[in-house]
């Protein structure tokens, strides 16, 4: 089994985790979206994704880390205390939707599984920072229900997961929005940081063993 990771630390990803507006507009990178869907598919960077793993750390000493460095930074500005600025917060939401809805349909393909992989780890993040309140184990059926998506695409090359599974990642999406209107940005730069680490570190699943499926 294995779950797409790709494109961690795009400038995509730097400039919406600021609240920078890109360059091009919400309409243009939701069409850029749903292209992407009909894309031919290619070989990719996979990370494999077998079982749950046990974190290295306790909660209290992850929290210390990542204070730490955020220390090494330097002072945060007042920007990074806010949250992203409405209009990159709405893109990136509607980016995530249209994701959603084309990998719920018939238009998935390895890239936007790939960027549901990432919203389901990014927004466990950010709740693991103290911003949300989805019962962990939504987390855990939902990375399940893609490594069966995978297990699904190798044999038959369809980008597509089951209708049983969407209560799943609404629930992850509605949790995502709120982290939007509600962390600070410097929260959703460490979340992203934290899923580079994990994407080189080896192990098999970044969420606790917590949540660990039984």
């Amino acid at each position: 089994m294995a779950v797409v990771l790709l494109a961690l630390d795009g400038a995509d990803d730097r400039r919406r985790a600021a609240g920078t507006p890109q360059s091009n507009s919400t309409n243009v990178h939701a069409r850029e979206i749903v292209r992407e869907a009909s894309a031919t598919l290619i070989a990719v960077p996979v990370i494999t994704v077998r079982s749950f793993v046990q974190m290295s750390t306790r909660h209290a000493n992850r929290k210390s880390v990542r204070s730490s460095a955020r220390k090494a930074r330097g002072p945060l500005s007042k920007a990074m205390l806010l949250p992203m600025q409405a209009t990159a917060a709405r893109e990136l939401s509607l980016a995530q939707h249209l994701t959603w809805a084309a990998c719920k349909g018939k238009a998935g393909s390895a890239y936007l599984i790939n960027e549901l992989v990432r919203l389901v780890y990014l927004t466990y993040y950010v709740q693991d920072a103290g911003y949300g309140d989805t019962d962990v184990v939504v987390y855990a059926h939902a990375e399940a229900a893609l490594e069966r998506c995978l297990q699904r695409a190798e044999r038959e090359r369809v980008w597509r997961l089951e209708p049983d599974d969407a209560p799943l990642f609404e629930a992850i999406l509605r949790e995502a929005d709120s982290q939007l209107e509600r962390a600070p940005r410097y929260v959703h730069v460490d979340a992203r940081e934290r899923l580079e680490r994990f994407a080189s570190s080896g192990r098999q699943s970044p969420l606790s063993s917590v949540v660990r499926l039984q």
